[in-house]
């Protein structure tokens, strides 16, 4: 049950509630924490700290909390199956699903995105997801389409470049790049697509994961000048990591706009299905430099899409971390303000709603 349709108690007892969620929340985390082999590191300082030496070297790797060592694996040889682009940008179509054009990015008003986070924060009645076959999805955070010197000077050719983790079409956490519009003719290394190109990173193998895990699952995207770009999926306590040389696309001089949602895994069946009832909220966060928060573009860049529609309001947020949140639900849920959304207040509804049952 969406923790809208609970009848709200008298404000004393709503305090009490609360009071008590955040004291058993952080008695939980304090556990955790003295539990570990690693002294003075929380997950979160780990996962900060794993992230912050990903640039190291190109290729694949693992970590697992609390190491803080990467540890190098060997790479999936490279998939020749192109995920897509939406072949025109439609902003936000009037009750359509998410992807093919319709989505919330995160558009920097200034500098560029070294990083964008994407995250599920709440999951709301979650309990099937199919795309042709059961727990078959693909977790994608995408750039903008931009200019690159990679075109060679091709007129009307523009870089694409996406961060994916596949559950299946690939079986893992790789970059596709892209050269769109640029002929028949590829690049040596690049593959022909429909007049355009495209090449993937390294592929860092994952193991299977499903929705009943999405709520632990982000895929962070790092775009590093003169360096490595880096996709790193998450699933809690392991990190699987893939780098490739950022002067592929140059996405660090140009990378302004960021989606994350989860999509079809880019099969024949390109939309991600979930059951009836599903709510979840998409949270991006964006590295500029700056403290101020990012606008919320209307419109996505994938072909692939899902079954759940967008729900009113987008919220943008600034300050040490800056980004959006929004929901998006196959069934009618109440609009909420950005007060309840933004993060890290998105825990807190279903938190509620949960200790009242």
């Amino acid at each position: 049950m969406d923790y809208q349709s609970k009848n709200v108690p008298p404000i004393r007892m709503l305090f009490t509630v609360i009071f008590a969620v955040i004291y058993s929340m952080a008695s939980h985390s304090k556990t955790v924490a003295t539990s570990t082999a690693m002294p003075g590191y929380s997950h979160q300082d780990w996962h900060k700290l794993m992230t912050q030496t990903a640039h190291a070297a190109a290729g694949c790797f693992i970590a697992s909390y609390p190491d803080t060592a990467w540890n190098p694996v060997t790479c999936i040889a490279g998939s020749r199956h192109p995920f897509r682009l939406v072949p025109k940008l439609e902003g936000l179509r009037q009750n359509a699903t998410v992807g093919n054009g319709t989505d919330f990015s995160a558009q920097v008003s200034s500098g560029t995105i070294s990083q964008a986070v994407g995250t599920f924060p709440v999951v709301t009645n979650v309990t099937t997801e199919t795309d042709g076959n059961a727990n078959v999805f693909s977790l994608q955070l995408n750039t903008q389409v931009f200019n690159t010197a990679a075109c060679n000077g091709v007129s009307g050719c523009r870089g694409w470049q996406q961060f994916i983790y596949s559950t299946t079409t690939i079986g893992g956490a790789f970059m596709q790049y892209w050269l769109l519009n640029y002929g028949p003719t590829c690049p040596s290394g690049w593959i022909a697509s429909s007049g355009s190109c495209f090449r993937n990173s390294s592929i860092m193998p994952v193991p299977a994961q499903t929705v009943a895990a999405l709520q632990s699952l982000s895929l962070t995207g790092m775009a590093n000048s003169a360096g490595l770009d880096t996709v790193i999926l998450s699933t809690g306590t392991t990190l699987y990591r893939a780098s490739g040389q950022d002067s592929v696309l140059n996405l660090s001089q140009g990378w302004t706009q960021a989606e994350f949602n989860i999509f079809g895994d880019g099969g024949s069946i390109p939309t991600a299905t979930f059951n009836a009832g599903a709510t979840l909220l998409v949270n991006t966060n964006v590295s500029n430099g700056t403290t101020n928060a990012p606008v919320c573009a209307g419109g996505g860049f994938t072909f692939e899409g899902n079954n759940l529609s967008l729900v009113n309001p987008c919220c943008p947020y600034g300050g040490a971390t800056s980004g959006i949140a929004f929901r998006e639900s196959n069934v009618t849920i109440q609009t909420q303000s950005c007060a309840i959304l933004e993060h890290p207040l998105a825990w807190l509804p279903v938190i509620i709603s949960q200790f009242l049952q």
